[in-house]
């Protein structure tokens, strides 16, 4: 179900969340080499983090990039960041107002807490999160200059086509490109 209900589905999202970490590790045993790159809108960043935290203590992912992400932005992520090789990217926006600033402090982020969530401010580690997985996690905050790539700051923007050619692609391929030549 789309909307307020969706977000509020705590355990149908952990049923989901198990499915694809058991999705990913059955690609990452049939092709080990194989680069894996997830990517998570608004509740969906919920479903990728705890899907992350469920892999076995062996599998990683290369890239994580959450946009407009609607966890709390004192989730520890500290589990889910050991699962990834490379870099967990969040983007955020100060301008994401209706959704992740007002909705999820009226009705709660996708883990219950009624607060702005982690795609309106970004995330902040809680006292107990482990420094050294969080320097995988590099936050970036809205730019205006995405504009032109048709992301104006909302919580849709990210979803623009050309945002994704410009901002998200060269995240993805080129560091895996380059990884791949070697």
């Amino acid at each position: 179900a789309p909307g307020l209900p969706a977000l509020l589905s705590y355990e149908r999202h952990q049923r989901e969340s198990k499915l694809i970490a058991d999705k990913l590790t059955a690609i990452r045993r049939a092709s080990p080499g194989r680069a894996i790159v997830l990517t998570a809108h608004s509740g969906g960043a919920g479903l990728a983090v705890w899907a992350l935290e469920k892999l076995p203590p062996d599998v990683q992912v290369d890239r994580v990039l959450l946009l407009a992400s609607a966890l709390s932005p004192d989730y520890d992520l500290s589990a889910a960041l050991r699962h990834v090789h490379g870099r967990m990217y969040n983007f955020y926006s100060k301008l994401d107002v209706a959704v992740l600033q007002a909705g999820t402090t009226l009705f709660g982020t996708i883990d219950g807490v009624k607060t702005p969530a982690s795609g309106f401010a970004g995330f902040t580690p809680p006292a107990k999160a482990d420094a050294s997985a969080y320097r995988k996690l590099e936050q970036i905050p809205y730019d205006v200059k995405w504009m032109q790539w048709g992301n104006n700051g909302g919580h849709i923007g990210d979803m623009s086509e050309p945002f994704a050619r410009h901002v998200l692609a060269p995240l993805v391929t080129e560091p895996l490109l380059a990884r791949a030549e070697k």
